[in-house]
């Protein structure tokens, strides 16, 4: 399925009074197609591993694969089974999906960065960061390491967020001379 991409330039106005802006837009033919199908992760599930919430989901939803379509029947179905998974658990959420933005198919990224996913996480509850433990870290680190992600106290958790935070730590050992850290 090809999509059409649409720019909107805005130009400020002269005469007016306080700001005025007039969009123009501009239609032109995506260069990219937005795939039919999509493989899918998990943000924010935090009472199961990565595996773990495979397994149980295609328990409830047999033949489902590691790629769906980018449909609202498919996306719908899983977002059923996740809330229903967290209902057995004792867990009353709000599950939404995030499709991923035409514009991530077409730019460069980082190549630890995540693949372009859809992405079920919980909404309601917020789950977030309550706080940050070092362990296992060298002595003369572990202040830095806890300074570095004290900022990540009491905001939201996604785990598609995980290889930026090993990118900061590797970062950290590296200017303090480790040479590897994994």
């Amino acid at each position: 399925m090809k999509l059409k991409r649409m720019a909107v330039l805005y130009f400020l106005l002269a005469g007016c009074k306080g700001i005025c802006f007039s969009p123009i837009i501009i239609a032109q033919d995506a260069s990219a197609a937005y795939p039919d199908r999509l493989p899918y992760a998990f943000s924010n599930f935090v009472w199961w591993s990565d595996a773990e919430l495979r397994t149980d989901l295609a328990k409830k939803l047999p033949g489902l694969a590691d790629e769906i379509p980018p449909t609202v029947a498919a996306e719908t179905r899983i977002s059923h089974a996740l809330t229903s998974l967290l209902r057995e658990r004792g867990i009353v959420a709000e599950v939404q999906v995030q499709d991923p933005s035409q514009f991530a198919f077409t730019a460069q990224r980082v190549p630890e960065a995540p693949a372009p996913a859809i992405v079920f996480r919980i909404l309601s509850p917020e789950i977030v960061v309550d706080k940050v433990m070092i362990s296992g870290a060298p002595d003369q680190l572990a202040d830095k390491l806890q300074d570095g992600l004290h900022g990540r106290e009491g905001r939201e958790y996604s785990s598609r967020q995980d290889w930026q935070l090993k990118m900061t730590v590797g970062q950290l050992l590296e200017t303090n001379g480790y040479l590897d850290s994994t």
